[in-house]
C-alpha cells in the first residue's frame, strides 16, 4: 500500500513523533511506500526528522499529497483541522487518536483548581461551565473560543473518517463516547523492541542505587512539579532519592530551580536518543510518571518495562493497560505529592517484591511487540483503503 502519515512537526518533539519514526521503517520493510507530512519544519537542524520521506503541508497541501496517491492516510490531529477535513474528504483517512483533539477544548481533558483532576466530560457547550472556574486551559477568551471552534473541526474529521486507531482502552471508550461507532475503533497498542537479557546482579545494583526517573516533556501537564515535592518529601523523611530527569520542554529552566530550593540530588538531561536513553533507564531503579492530565497511554512506562524497571505513576488514562499494580509497578492517588512519595519508597521497601516485579514487567513488554501491533493496524489499513465511498462531514 501506499502510505501517508500527517502530522504536526517535521522534528521529533514527544511521543507521537517518536512511534512514527520507529513504525514508518517497519513499514517500508514489509514492502508498503510511506510518506510522512507534516506542517511546521523543525526549528533546528540538530533535531532528528520523523522521516528523511516526507513533504510539507504547506498552502498546496492538496496537490502535494495527490502526487504521491497513497492508499490511506493516516493521520493524528492536525495544527489546521481544515487540512484534516480536506484531506478525509478526498481520500481513506485512519485517525490514530494519540491524543484528545476533538474531545476537549485545551485538549488536556484536565481540570486544573483548585487541584489538578482528570476531566470526564464529553466535549461540547457544557464545558464553558468549567473552562474558566476549574482552568481547563487559560484565562482569555478569544483564545478558548478559537481553540473550542478548532476542536469541533477535529471532532468533525473525527467522526468523518474511515477507521480510527487508539492505543489504550481508556481512548477506546472515549471516541466511542464521543460519537464514534464502535466498529471503526481498534486497540492497538504501542510496541516496543524485544528485551535484553535481565541479570540479577543488574536488578540489586538497580535497588539499591535509589534513582528515580523521569522521562517526558518538560511541562505542567507532566507533573514535574509533583513529582520534585515528591522526591523532597522522600528526602525530608531521611530517605533521600536521586532525582533524574531527562528532556526538553519550556519549563526546563524552572526544573532547575526548584530542585535548588527543595535541595534535591538532581541530574538533569536534554532530550535523549533512543540508545542513550535506553542506558539512563537501565540505571533507574523506578520509572516515575507523575501525569497530571490522562496519559492516553503512557508508552515510556512500557519503554522501561522492557528493560526491567518497575514503574511507579498516578493512576490516570492508559496507564493501566501495561502497568500491572504490585507485579510490574505501583500506581498512586493522582495528583498527590504524598502518595507518589509513599509508593516511590515502597518500591524498594522489599528487595525480594522489587525483583519480581523487575521480572514481571519485562516480560509484560514482551507482549507489547512490533509483529503484533503492525499486523493489525495493516488489517485496519487495508479495510480503510478498500472503502469507495467518503464519509461527508456534517455539522454538529
Amino acid at each position: 500500500m501506499r502510505l501517508l502519515f500527517a502530522g504536526i512537526h517535521e522534528g521529533i518533539v514527544g511521543g507521537v513523533e517518536t512511534y512514527l519514526r520507529r513504525l514508518v521503517p517497519e513499514l517500508l520493510a514489509r514492502g508498503h511506500e510511506c510518506v510522512y507530512a507534516f506542517e511546521l519544519p523543525r526549528a533546528h537542524r540538530d533535531v532528528p526528522v520523523v522521516s528523511p520521506q516526507s513533504l510539507l503541508l504547506d498552502s498546496n497541501f492538496l496537490g502535494h499529497v495527490a502526487g504521491f496517491e497513497p492508499d490511506v492516510i493516516v493521520q493524528s490531529s492536525l495544527q489546521d483541522p481544515r487540512r484534516e477535513l480536506a484531506l478525509g474528504q478526498r481520500w481513506p483517512v485512519v485517525v490514530f487518536a494519540h491524543a484528545y483533539g476533538g474531545m476537549c477544548i485545551s485538549g488536556t481533558r484536565r481540570h486544573a483548581r483548585p487541584a489538578p483532576e482528570v476531566c470526564s466530560k464529553r466535549f461540547g457547550l457544557e464545558c464553558w461551565k468549567f473552562y474558566f472556574t476549574r482552568r481547563c486551559g487559560g484565562l482569555n477568551p478569544g483564545t478558548a473560543l478559537s481553540l473550542y471552534r478548532e476542536n469541533q473541526l477535529r471532532r468533525q474529521a473525527l467522526l468523518a473518517a474511515d477507521a480510527v486507531v487508539v492505543a489504550s482502552e481508556t481512548m477506546s471508550d472515549l471516541v466511542k463516547t464521543h460519537g464514534v461507532p464502535a466498529e471503526l475503533v481498534t486497540t492497538i497498542p504501542y510496541y516496543v523492541p524485544p528485551p535484553p537479557e535481565l541479570t540479577s546482579s543488574v536488578v540489586r545494583t538497580r535497588h539499591s542505587a535509589k534513582r528515580a526517573l523521569f522521562v517526558g516533556r518538560l511541562t505542567d501537564l507532566k507533573g514535574w512539579r509533583l513529582f520534585l515535592r515528591a522526591a523532597a518529601i522522600l528526602r525530608e523523611s531521611g530517605n533521600e532519592w536521586t532525582v533524574v530527569i531527562a528532556g526538553d520542554g519550556p519549563d526546563r529552566e524552572e526544573v532547575r530551580t526548584e530542585a535548588s530550593r527543595l535541595k534535591l540530588r538532581l541530574e538533569l538531561h536534554p532530550w535523549l536518543e533512543p540508545s542513550a536513553r535506553d542506558a539512563l533507564m537501565e540505571s533507574a531503579t523506578v520509572l516515575v510518571i507523575p501525569s497530571t492530565w490522562p496519559e492516553p497511554f503512557g508508552l515510556v512506562g512500557l519503554e522501561a518495562a522492557r528493560l526491567g524497571v518497575p514503574t511507579v505513576a498516578f493512576d490516570v488514562g492508559g496507564i493501566r493497560d501495561w502497568l500491572v499494580p504490585e507485579r510490574t509497578g505501583l500506581l498512586a492517588r493522582p495528583g498527590s505529592s504524598e502518595s507518589l512519595a509513599s509508593s516511590i519508597a515502597r518500591s524498594i521497601e522489599d528487595e525480594i517484591r522489587y525483583d519480581r516485579m523487575s521480572e514481571e514487567a519485562q516480560l509484560q513488554a514482551q507482549n507489547f511487540s512490533v509483529e503484533r501491533h503492525v499486523k493489525a493496524l495493516e488489517a485496519v489499513l487495508r479495510r480503510a483503503a478498500g472503502r469507495s465511498s467518503r464519509n461527508s462531514c456534517t455539522t454538529l
